[in-house]
């Protein structure tokens, strides 16, 4: 019982989805709506993001960011570079 508890609350709290950290972008990349959704905008190069968790969808596999008044979905996460 005591295992399930602890397992239980990793989840909640271990694993976020939320976009956090600073990251510059150094291409250009296109910003979509939700996994496997539709392009909602272009985030420029020179942008800063906070970066959050990975899903999958049918082909690609998307991160969720934050960037300045945007959020939603990129596909080409490589073009993200961590600010350290």
């Amino acid at each position: 019982m005591k295992n399930i508890f602890f397992v239980i609350i990793f989840f909640l709290f271990g694993c976020t989805d939320n976009p956090r950290g600073e990251w510059f972008v150094i291409k250009e990349t296109n910003l979509y709506d939700e996994v496997n959704g539709v392009k909602i905008a272009t985030v420029k190069k020179g942008s800063f993001c906070s970066k959050g968790g990975v899903a999958y969808g049918k082909v690609d596999r998307y991160a969720k960011v934050k960037c300045d008044k945007l959020s939603g979905w990129i596909i080409e996460d490589e073009n993200l570079q961590e600010i350290k």
